[in-house]
């Protein structure tokens, strides 16, 4: 029996110590439900189960991103069931339309359904998105100030440009009335009033006759034509033998309810002008159809079919036109003509020379400065959201609406030709065509200037497009040159595609008759698309596909920037490679939805475009359908995938309650008997004491 040294209880202790420890590791693995809590518990085992909790974590989010990738699918799969209904509609309307047993009335209203449907199908188009991302829209460019049209041409004078009044109403009824006139008599000289529909009627006849040879008319007041709709409707102020060659002024009032239906040439409020200047006149509800065909049917405006000398100035137009040749919406053709502050908003369909505005402002004499367009524009040849066919001078314009056409399409010229120059202008509407479709220009022919201008609108062409220019021309003398021109909008196509222009056409053999000087020019790059799609050769008069062409110096004035293509990525997967994401695309590729507006039922091209519109939306909903079909995959992919690893970790991490409770009861009741045995142990000492 010892004093100093107490085995014993030493061997007590160590068991107390032992017990209580198994005692707090078994209340651990019970109250956290984990049989891993620290690395000392399982080395191995540790690690492996932080690599599974990581990953468990990381297919909590990608089962969370694909979940919200199938919301926003289904989002712009939702949005193109609503725009493909609407488009069905339109098609049993068009269907409707052409059957050929509807009056005016009826046709109206049918017209006035469809427009309301393009306006919804629209709106759907620009504004479905998800999280503020947009779902069916594409890129817009942001576009410097400095470039484009540099003048503010917003109607502030009830519908006018400029301030219309020349006049006041004293010096007006100070005038001689026409209707005090004597119908026969020759006017040379001299200020007339018109007040009516009726006296505007004497002026038609008496210049018809040949006996307005000058002086000036000025409007008193808004003139509604309405009683000269039935049959042909109006009968234009000129002939071709008998132009109008006086002055007429309108002094800031309207002309509505213009209506006419022939197939003769020459026709507008004004058939043909020798010299005159018109100008402070609006034109509103215009209706203005031409049912021949070819050149014998040609020049048809709202305001004006042909001038030949004269200016045109702050006039404007609304409504429909519908023409063969020399089509426009205010003006069908001009020739040394000055055209500034005007603008229409009427809707124009023609076959040839087909412009927003004027048709076929033709000779270099031809001046077009501070003018619009915004109504929607469809022909066949040389068809412009501004001006059809051109070789003259443009300055400070702009196009708005929508351009489809066949050949030589363009958002602002269809054709420019000879020498033409286009100056601080602009085109931001879609265009739509088959050959030689481009943003600003269709076919760029001839010499001449393009400066400081740009187009943004999406274009779409069946073989060269190109988001500035269809095609250029470089097989006569003269110098092409660009300068600062830019294209903002999308290009899409079958064949020969370019960023910059659809082709470029050289005489047989790569023979290149005048010059090009390109510089200061950008254009977005979306699709990795060339700047020229294909070259052409020019042999006589046939045109043919040339295998290569070496532009590298003159394009090298050119800047691209390039822009991912507008796809989402979602990241569906744990891991960092290809086989985790899934891209696709839900925006359509070119704005045809534009082409919508103002488009006529009865038409016979409707159907036909409709039928593309709506072939583009179910490619893409098929498109989007299978990317929902991906998702829905992923999601049970995933599903089974982190059901396995939480069941890995579960047999590696957790712990089983059974047997950690036998080990906590086990643990406590060694503790329990430790304490009891340290006790004795404890008082061993103190019974050697009692030996002394």
């Amino acid at each position: 029996m010892k004093i100093n040294t107490n085995l014993s209880s030493l061997i007590v202790q160590s068991s107390l110590k032992s017990s209580t420890n198994g005692l707090n590791i078994a209340i651990e693995r019970m109250t956290s439900g984990f049989r891993i809590n620290h690395a000392k518990d399982n080395a191995a085992n540790y690690s492996i189960n932080t690599k599974l909790s990581t990953k468990i974590s990381a297919y909590q989010v990608a089962e969370e991103n694909a979940m919200m990738g199938l919301d926003m699918v289904q989002t712009a799969e939702s949005s193109l069931s609503q725009i493909s209904d609407g488009l069905s509609r339109l098609r049993a309307l068009a269907t409707q339309a052409q059957n050929g047993t509807y009056g005016d009335k009826s046709l109206d209203a049918i017209n006035a359904e469809a427009n309301s449907l393009a306006t919804e199908i629209n709106r759907i188009f620009k504004t479905a998105t998800y999280n503020g991302k947009k779902l069916l829209d594409s890129y817009k460019a942001e576009i410097p100030d400095d470039i484009g049209c540099q003048v503010d041409l917003t109607p502030k004078y009830n519908g006018f440009i400029e301030n219309p009044i020349d006049y006041s109403e004293a010096e007006v009824a100070a005038m001689t009335s026409l209707a005090g006139v004597d119908e026969t008599s020759a006017i040379s000289a001299g200020q007339y009033s018109i007040s009516s529909a009726e006296e505007l009627a004497k002026l038609a006849r008496m210049t018809n006759s040949g006996l307005i040879t000058g002086g000036e008319f000025v409007l008193a007041s808004d003139i509604d034509l309405s009683a000269y709709s039935a049959g042909a409707g109006w009968t234009p102020i000129g002939t071709e033998a008998n132009g109008f060659q006086a002055n007429f002024n309108g002094n800031g009032h309207t002309i509505t309810n213009l209506r006419i239906n022939t197939n003769q040439k020459f026709f507008g409020l004004f058939g043909r002008i020798n010299g005159a200047d018109i100008k402070n006149v609006g034109l509103v509800n215009c209706n203005v159809n031409n049912t021949g065909t070819g050149w014998a049917h040609a020049y048809i405006g709202t305001l004006v079919a042909s001038t030949e000398g004269g200016t045109l100035e702050n006039c404007f137009s609304t409504g429909i036109v519908n023409g063969a040749v020399c089509v426009g919406g205010l003006i069908g053709a001009t020739h040394q003509t000055t055209t500034t502050n005007c603008y229409s908003e009427c809707n124009v369909t023609g076959v040839e020379n087909v412009g927003g505005l004027i048709g076929n402002p033709d000779g270099a004499g031809n001046h077009v400065v501070n003018c619009f367009a915004s109504g929607t524009v469809k022909g066949n040849k040389n068809v412009g959201g501004l001006l059809g066919c051109i070789s003259s001078r443009v300055e400070n314009c702009y196009a708005s609406g929508a351009v489809s056409g066949n050949e030589s399409v363009g958002g602002l010229v269809g054709m420019g030709w000879s020498s033409y120059r286009i100056i601080n202008s602009h085109s931001t509407g879609s265009v739509n065509g088959k050959l030689y479709t481009g943003g600003l220009v269709g076919w760029r022919g001839n010499a001449g200037i393009t400066s400081n201008s740009y187009a943004s609108g999406s274009v779409y062409g069946e073989k060269y497009a190109g988001s500035v220019f269809g095609c250029i021309e470089l097989t006569r003398g003269g110098i092409q040159e660009f300068i600062n021109v830019h294209g903002y909008g999308e290009v899409s196509g079958t064949e020969a595609v370019g960023s910059f222009a659809g082709g470029v056409c050289v005489k047989k053999d790569g023979t290149l008759y005048g010059g090009i000087s390109i510089t200061g020019c950008t254009v977005i790059n979306q699709n990795n698309i060339p700047l020229v799609g294909n070259f052409l050769e020019l042999n006589g008069s046939v045109y043919s596909n040339l295998d290569s062409y070496d532009m590298s110096a003159w394009l090298a004035g050119v800047s691209t920037i390039y822009l991912p293509p507008e796809e989402t990525t979602l990241q569906v997967g744990i891991n960092s490679d290809a086989s985790s994401s899934i891209t696709f695309n839900t925006t359509v590729e070119y704005g045809s939805f534009d082409l919508l507006y103002g488009l006529k039922m009865e038409d016979a091209g409707t159907l036909e475009l409709l039928d593309s519109i709506i072939k583009q939306v179910n490619e893409k909903q098929t498109e989007i359908g299978a990317v929902q079909n991906r998702l829905e995959s992923v999601l049970e992919q995933v599903g089974i995938a982190y059901e396995n690893l939480v069941s890995t970790q579960s047999t590696i991490r957790d712990a089983d309650i059974s047997k950690e409770s036998s080990a906590y009861i086990r643990n406590q009741i060694l503790q329990q008997a430790s304490a009891t045995l340290l006790a004795t142990a404890n008082q061993t000492p103190a019974i050697a004491l009692q030996l002394l």
